[in-house]
């Protein structure tokens, strides 16, 4: 047995070097045979695999081996200037529409559409050219190519099946590597706390699986395989905006009155959690409590560790800007300021992704994405109240639920491509109220 898992290890390790000095050969070789394949299934693949472990850089793992940067060197594979992953999405929202008969929620796709064209049309006023005006459209592309792909996954039930087991897959993939990077010493100190995942998008969506399977009556296998590997990549990636996001998810659920069962198993669930992190890895604890802490003093008092009091900043220094250029914003590709947090990237970035959209795109794009993620909400807390919702579904719920929450602290959909696809597929998901065509036994 020893033999077989050296064995693995090794092909493991094979497969991420080819990877590491191939990197945009082997994404298209794998994306082009998935495609082909299962559509739905790839896009999903490579929104919760491709992660830039750790901290952003050209090497953020440089002492430890090639497959825990398996995911970083994919994320960054190119193709004429555009993400690959970017092209993979679009390729395959195009394939699942001609192969399926998808039931799209109509408002969703007309939100998608203005923001596109209002992103074009105002990048193209700006100056940028064809190539540059369509690089601007991409966050909602991306997006929208995430709705036709969550519209194909809701129509078929074997396909939810399949993409629940991928999402299970997947989760306890990342969570193994997060072990992994953690007990060697890679995590990143961002202020009071440690992370193994320097964006908060995986840890947010593992979050809403492990509350999704704390709400579903039936959790099987899956369910607690959501559980654990969600715990795993919340305590080694403890980031302020992820719980506080989930916070909010549990506290309006409590507030909506759902199902008392549901929400005392939620609770219940959570308390047991943290009771379990406290006794196995306290610091951990403790350090998300600084953490914690260090925010409400920041946002109280305008004090505290310089993370935080930054990110504070940024909403000032935000709302100064968009002041300046209510209506238009200062640029699709403005250059970024030495007033916020990040003044050494080459556009504009701010810890807000309502600001950084008004600020980029102008007024129009702010309202569109703030109705687009309000109508999104609002759908999925009318699904979350239903006793009888299956767990793919609820993970989509709540993720889109916290979401907005979330982007209150990051530019996600702007800065973000893998993100734009997961929000986009759980829309999808909560696209149609009719019942999916009946293949197989769902999760």
């Amino acid at each position: 047995m020893a033999a077989v898992f050296a064995a693995m290890a090794a092909t493991l390790e094979l497969a991420a070097g080819v990877v590491a000095t191939r990197p945009t050969l082997t994404l298209a070789g794998i994306g082009a045979g998935a495609l082909v394949v299962a559509p739905e299934l790839t896009v999903l693949a490579a929104a919760v695999g491709i992660e830039e472990e750790v901290a952003p850089g050209d090497n953020p793992l440089a002492p430890v081996s090639a497959s825990a940067r398996f995911g970083s060197n994919l994320y960054h594979a190119q193709v004429g200037g555009l993400r690959l992953i970017v092209l993979i999405a679009v390729a395959a929202a195009l394939i699942s529409l001609l192969r399926r008969k998808q039931r799209i929620w109509r408002l969703a796709g007309v939100l998608i559409g203005l923001l596109i064209v209002w992103s074009f049309a105002l990048a193209m006023t700006q100056g940028s050219g064809v190539k540059g005006a369509l690089t601007a459209t991409v966050p909602w592309t991306v997006l929208g190519a995430g709705l036709l792909l969550g519209s194909a996954i809701r129509g078929s039930s074997s396909l939810q099946q399949a993409t629940t087991l991928c999402l299970a897959v997947l989760l306890g993939l990342k969570a193994l590597v997060a072990c992994y990077v953690y007990v060697r010493g890679g995590a990143m100190p961002i202020g009071d706390v440690e992370v193994v995942y320097y964006d908060s998008s995986l840890s947010l969506f593992a979050g809403s699986a492990a509350i999704a399977a704390l709400l579903c009556r039936k959790r099987g296998f899956v369910g607690y395989s959501f559980l654990l590997s969600g715990g795993v990549l919340i305590a080694l990636s403890m980031r302020r905006n992820v719980v506080l996001s989930l916070l909010f998810v549990v506290l309006l659920l409590i507030a909506m009155h759902s199902s008392r069962t549901a929400v005392i198993r939620t609770v219940g669930g959570l308390a047991a959690a943290i009771l379990v992190l406290w006794v196995a890895v306290p610091h951990v604890t403790t350090a998300a409590e600084r953490s914690l802490a260090a925010g409400m003093t920041a946002l109280t008092s305008g004090s505290g560790d310089s993370s935080t009091v930054g990110h504070v900043q940024d909403l000032h220094s935000g709302y100064s800007l968009v002041r300046s250029s209510p209506v238009l914003g200062v640029g699709a590709y403005s250059a970024a300021r030495d007033s916020f947090v990040v003044a050494s990237s080459s556009n504009l970035y701010i810890h807000d992704e309502y600001l950084q959209t008004w600020a980029r795109f102008g007024l129009p794009a702010a309202l569109l994405l703030v109705i687009l993620l309000g109508a999104a909400a609002v759908r999925a807390i009318r699904l979350l109240r239903r006793p009888a919702t299956t767990l793919l579904t609820l993970t989509a719920g709540v993720f889109v639920v916290a979401t907005p929450v979330a982007l209150i602290f990051f530019p996600h959909v702007s800065t973000l491509t893998r993100f734009d696809l997961l929000i986009g597929v759980a829309i999808g998901l909560l696209s149609t109220n009719s019942s999916p065509k009946t293949e197989g036994p769902t999760p």
